[in-house]
């Protein structure tokens, strides 16, 4: 098996995702290494990561050490680069579990552009223009035309590889902003979506529901998947909206089940019981905050909002089928003195019949990234409906 480092979209979720579509396939893998920003596996095939939301690249090692000297060396005996062609164009970009260390890299890209100049006489080496504290980098626009050469740093040794495949962010962005019908205060990321709909591990053909609709990102991401989609919504103008987008993005779908209806979540009435193979929604169900509230607010609008979650819950519970899978967002709540609070998730899994999944090590969500001045962070749970549940 080869040996390949991939730069996650959001550390933990990326990694549960990825463990979800390998596991789904049966496919022979082993993760050797894990952190917020890569990891690194071994796998025969890369096959099935076409469907993947939580991978930005994947890169093949080539070369790995303890030292840096030494991987310089494993570079000039191996003749690393030999592959590159006449009148190259390349970059060195950097990935480390801590903050880079600008020496190293500055020395490892004099070294490159030496060893490579002695292999291909007429060659460019590209500045990167995305500096962060854990990676530098070329931008996607320019990279197209550009052969990346990858080090990384895990904390214990240095990797050096080349890049095989970039997922295409294009694609999300433009699923994003030019669907039909948009609406900013209700939509998550369709990148974030794609992973939440793959951590239901469904396979082709399979139903999925969004109970909470809204513009119907996951349900978009899902058709694509090749899910059949059912969605609903108590507001009209999002049933239809939701219709529209699927329309749109079906133009270049084979088949697609666009079973959007105007429906409560808290009863679910249309549906009969156990027919649904799996659920992913974000309800929040909270005002547009203009400001972080204060604590007595903040505990106010969860209570009411935690009420709804359970009822819609324990009617999603009903639809699911036996061992049916729930993926859902709950908010966190950062209040004006910087506390942060959350809905009471054992009350609601205990009202509803559901189980954490092995995902949550100690009841805790995975959190999706957010910006210091967020004042709704997204919680994801990922929890399965429990055997001869009292719901059902």
């Amino acid at each position: 098996m080869k040996k390949y480092l991939l730069t996650l979209v959001n550390g933990e979720l990326s990694y549960y995702e990825i463990n979800t579509i390998l596991n789904l396939k049966s496919t022979p893998y082993k993760i050797l290494i894990k952190n917020n920003n890569f990891l690194i596996l071994e796998i025969e095939s890369l096959k099935e990561f076409s469907k993947l939301g939580g991978v930005y690249k994947i890169i093949e090692i080539t070369a790995e050490n303890e030292s840096i000297e030494k991987l310089y060396k494993s570079i000039k005996q191996n003749n690393e680069f030999v592959w590159l062609e006449e009148k190259a164009r390349w970059c060195l970009s950097y990935y480390s579990i801590e903050k880079t260390n600008n020496a190293i890299y500055k020395k490892m890209s004099e070294y490159l552009n030496e060893e490579i100049s002695k292999l291909v006489k007429k060659n460019k080496q590209m500045n990167n223009d995305i500096l962060e504290d854990s990676f530098r980098e070329i931008s996607v626009n320019k990279i197209k035309t550009i052969t990346e050469i990858v080090l990384a740093y895990d904390g214990k040794k240095f990797y050096i590889g080349k890049t095989k495949i970039i997922f295409n962010s294009t694609d999300y962005i433009k699923r994003d902003l030019s669907r039909p019908f948009q609406d900013s205060s209700i939509s998550i990321s369709p990148r974030i979506a794609r992973i939440l709909v793959n951590l239901l591990g469904l396979k082709n053909n399979q139903t999925v529901l969004d109970p909470f609709c809204g513009t119907g990102t996951f349900l978009i991401e899902a058709s694509i998947l090749g899910l059949n989609v059912m969605g609903t919504d108590k507001r009209k103008e999002c049933v239809n909206g939701t219709r529209k987008n699927l329309q749109w993005i079906n133009k270049n779908q084979k088949k697609i089940n666009n079973n959007i209806m105007v429906n409560d979540a808290e009863k679910l009435v249309s549906f009969q019981k156990r027919t649904i193979d799996g659920i992913v929604t974000e309800p929040i169900l909270l005002p547009n905050l203009k400001r972080h509230p204060n604590e007595i607010k903040t505990r106010e609008l969860l209570k009411i909002t935690q009420k709804i979650y359970v009822k819609a819950m324990i009617s999603m519970n009903r639809v699911l089928k036996e061992n049916g899978k729930l993926v859902i967002v709950t908010p966190r709540v950062k209040t004006n003195r910087g506390k942060f609070i959350s809905l009471d998730i054992l009350h609601m899994i205990k009202e509803s019949g559901f189980r954490f999944t092995r995902i949550h090590k100690n009841n805790q969500p995975i959190i999706v990234k957010y910006s210091k001045d967020q004042k709704i962070i997204r919680e994801v749970w990922v929890m399965q409906k429990e055997e001869n549940s009292t719901q059902s």
